[in-house]
């Protein structure tokens, strides 16, 4: 679902003169999606003049390996720090990759309440490193490792445990969330047809490539 989801949402928009290309990840959860991802930003966004990532809402699961389409090496990827029970910290430094082929044009990032887990670090490293900009609201802060303890079939729930404690270089995550570089509310509560955080970004694609 997940799979299909993104790589159906892969379409470029006309902006003025320029081509902008937009992708919505839905997850981070399987190898499938992160070759959806590379082919996408391939072919037929290799050609964009900028590209639109939606992270909004789904499940999380990304890690370094979502982020290498956008930058040309891990020179600077966020450490993360796991933490156990007992309060062991444990640090992850990310595997060194050589310098590649990625997707070097203007990049706006969109997050909402709904981008979780994996998908805040990405939000995260492009916001820290300033590789792309964030427009929307603040991610939801749901970022510790848990575990599903599933009951019967006619038992309707699960039980849920946080398990490991997750920090990206020394910094709590969990119950915090991301916050955007460009806040832009999207009032669930209203009936609206537009879709304002999308259309935030393709203007703030257009004043940039306006400037001198």
């Amino acid at each position: 679902m997940c799979l299909k989801a993104t790589s159906n949402s892969v379409r470029v928009i006309k902006q003025d003169e320029k081509n902008v290309g937009y992708l919505h990840l839905w997850s981070g959860t399987h190898e499938k999606i992160l070759e959806a991802l590379k082919q996408a930003l391939n072919c037929p966004l290799a050609g964009t003049d900028a590209l639109i990532l939606d992270l909004r809402d789904g499940f999380g699961g990304a890690w370094h390996s979502y982020l290498d389409p956008f930058f040309e090496d891990r020179t600077g990827f966020f450490v993360p720090t796991s933490i156990d029970r007992q309060g062991r910290k444990t640090e992850n430094r990310p595997e060194p990759l050589p310098t590649h082929p990625h997707y070097a044009k203007p990049l706006v990032v969109l997050i909402n309440e709904g981008v979780r887990s994996g998908k805040e670090a990405l939000a995260y490293q492009f916001k820290k490193s300033k590789r792309g900009t964030l427009v929307g609201t603040t991610t939801e802060g749901a970022f510790v490792a848990g575990k599903g303890v599933f009951a019967a079939y006619d038992v309707p729930y699960i039980l849920f445990l946080a398990v490991q404690g997750m920090e990206l270089n020394g910094q709590i995550i969990e119950g915090k969330g991301i916050s955007p570089d460009i806040v832009v509310p999207y009032p669930w509560t209203a009936s609206i047809e537009s879709d304002p955080q999308l259309e935030a970004a393709l203007r703030l694609i257009a004043e940039s490539a306006a400037r001198p």
